[in-house]
């Protein structure tokens, strides 16, 4: 009767396992599902700037349209919408891409961002008012000058 032999591998490695450990199906629907936005930032951001590049050539055009017609009621609303336009993509493109790029610090300083420009925009155009009303005024004492000279020739008979 022929002796037989069995063999048992306990702990070894055989070659067609390998070396690192099998993911669980947990880890893999997580890793699928994790969303990646600093690629969601860039994306975000190339669509605020053709939306911006576009709206801007669009507005240019209309501009042009409006100068050579004359019409001035539609230039202003063109102006109108297009402020607000601009406005709002520059607000979403601080707070929103920062939000999407670097989490809450980043909004934050989108935010920081936006109310140091728009500050700085009142600023800009309380001086320029500053400048047009001392202009009127100067004006307005010139034109008293004036009208008083001309009732006093008036008045002389001089004319």
């Amino acid at each position: 009767m022929p002796t037989k032999y069995v063999a048992e591998f306990r702990g070894v490695q055989t070659s067609d396992e390998k070396a690192t450990p099998k993911k669980t199906t947990d880890e893999i629907v997580n890793k699928k599902s994790r969303i990646d936005t600093k690629k969601i930032g860039k994306y975000a951001t190339a669509a605020v700037a053709l939306t911006m590049t576009a709206s801007n050539m669009y507005a240019r055009m209309r501009a042009t349209s409006n100068s050579i017609t004359g019409d001035t009621v539609s230039q202003r609303k063109l102006n109108n919408t297009m402020a607000y336009l601009n406005e709002g993509l520059s607000l979403f493109g601080s707070i929103g891409v920062g939000l999407l790029m670097s989490g809450l610090p980043g909004a934050i300083a989108g935010s920081l961002v936006s109310v140091y420009r728009v500050g700085m925009g009142a600023f800009t155009t309380a001086q320029e008012n500053q400048v047009k009303q001392a202009q009127w005024q100067i004006e307005s004492i010139v034109n008293k000058e004036k009208q008083g000279r001309l009732v006093q020739n008036t008045l002389g008979g001089r004319i």
